[in-house]
């Protein structure tokens, strides 16, 4: 849990970096790094994701339901 956290507060941090003012070396390195991260969340089964739309889909199927 600990490491999980550590990776998410890592992606916010970079999420909320001002890139405007990097350098094509840095946003590629910043680039490689989420990627890492997501595939390391991926392996230990970890990461889930449901799009809006399915999400909203589901929504309507359990109110009709």
């Amino acid at each position: 849990e600990e490491e999980i956290s550590s990776y998410r507060a890592r992606v916010e941090e970079i999420r909320d970096m001002d890139k405007s003012e990097m350098t094509s070396s840095e946003k590629k390195e910043l680039r490689t790094e989420l990627k890492n991260i997501k595939e390391t969340m991926h392996k230990d089964g970890v990461y889930f994701y449901v799009g809006g739309g399915t999400l909203l889909i589901i929504i309507l199927i359990l109110l009709l339901v």
